[in-house]
């Protein structure tokens, strides 16, 4: 959503059709990092992803 180009998965990688800059992927994995790995007090990646029913 935030690359606002088509993608797709072939098998573990994703692939994205348009032109971005390297930079432009690295800032959003920072940002998904900062918001859903790591901890806000500690600071350490040791997280568990629990798939909740929805």
């Amino acid at each position: 959503k935030e690359f606002a180009v088509p993608a797709e998965k072939i098998g573990e990688k994703a692939m994205f059709i348009g032109k971005r800059e390297p930079d432009d992927f690295t800032r959003l994995f920072q940002i998904y990092y900062k918001d859903y790995v790591e901890c806000p007090t500690c600071k350490s990646p040791d997280t568990k992803i629990v798939k909740e029913n929805r």
